[in-house]
């Protein structure tokens, strides 16, 4: 019994020391690649729209955990996306038919869009999104969408959406 103490004791302690050295890897990645973004001056940092976590590298960072060097030298070099945590709880969230887009934004974003959007069905789900019924399945409707979209967003100087279609995710604006 005395040999099973031990040997439980000694397996804790290495997985506990596996788990920390996991942990520091992951923020010394953050920061090597945070470095990295720091000194491209032209390089934009993708953060996810959602979650506000920044894509560093092949990581995505809580905004907590990058370093604050590289959020003094962000300034204007964001740009949106969404992180696949994010990505994948939206999906499971609304599943979508061929004909139809899911519009993710800001509120004020998503009311300017829907008023925009003549001879489209819009529908309110959330604050946050509204569903769009597009006028068939084709690569030709989706381009239409997404022109119009574009169109609006440049007009009213809205801010960013993301996209989600059956088959694929678009973030536009910003």
């Amino acid at each position: 019994m005395a040999d099973r103490t031990l040997y439980q004791e000694l397996f804790d302690h290495v997985r506990r020391v596996v788990d920390r050295s996991s942990v520091l890897m992951r923020q010394s990645r953050i920061v090597v690649d945070a470095s990295r973004q720091s000194r491209d001056r032209s390089a934009l940092v993708t953060h996810c729209a959602w979650c506000e976590r920044l894509r560093l590298g092949e990581e995505w960072a809580d905004p907590e955990d990058v370093p604050g060097f590289l959020r003094t030298a962000l300034g204007d070099r964001r740009t949106h996306g969404i992180c696949p945590s994010c990505l994948a709880a939206v999906q499971a969230s609304a599943p979508l038919r061929r004909s139809q887009a899911a519009i993710h934004g800001s509120r004020a974003t998503l009311d300017a869009l829907a008023a925009g959007l003549d001879g489209y069905t819009v529908r309110r789900v959330s604050d946050g999104m509204v569903e769009i019924t597009l006028s068939g399945a084709t690569g030709h409707a989706v381009n239409e969408l997404l022109s119009r979209v574009a169109q609006c967003l440049d007009e009213g100087k809205l801010g960013p959406v993301s996209i989600q279609l059956a088959d694929g995710s678009y973030v536009l604006g910003g």
